[in-house]
């Protein structure tokens, strides 16, 4: 077994050809390729609804499908893209497939009033909270 010190493979991977080469094949596809986990999230809340935000910069209305079920908000992405480039008697084509889920749990959210917009790459959604009958209700005095 050899030891190889700290940050040689990257520098390995800076010196030798084939890395190049895969990493150019791989690094147009979906970032999941290059290590990314998943796409970002943020969560807010108020006493009246979640707000949540994901950053989904590239993607079409179409190719998101949003759910929510038993306090469960699912985010799902799926990403298709072909590409296509030809140069004299030199025919380059490339299709890519990708797709991603974001499941938060939203404790205390109602299924209905949901709420999605996507602007300028960042998918917003409000999700209202339930109205506990418990908390809201009035008795009367006698």
């Amino acid at each position: 077994m050899t030891m190889v010190p700290f940050g040689r493979k990257q520098d390995e991977r800076l010196r030798n050809p084939f890395y190049g080469l895969m990493d150019g094949f791989f690094g147009d596809m979906w970032p999941a390729m290059n290590g990314y986990r998943g796409f970002k999230v943020d969560v807010s809340e108020n006493e009246k609804d979640y707000k949540v935000e994901a950053d989904l910069p590239g993607i079409q209305k179409e190719d998101i499908q949003l759910s929510l079920h038993d306090g469960h908000l699912s985010i799902s992405v799926k990403n298709e893209r072909e590409q296509e480039t030809s140069k004299g008697n030199y025919l380059y084509r490339e299709r890519s497939t990708a797709g991603m889920t974001r499941s938060i749990y939203l404790d205390e959210a109602a299924d209905e009033n949901v709420t999605a917009k996507l602007e300028n790459g960042v998918l917003y959604v409000t999700v209202p909270k339930r109205v506990d009958s418990a908390k809201s209700r009035t008795i009367p005095i006698d």
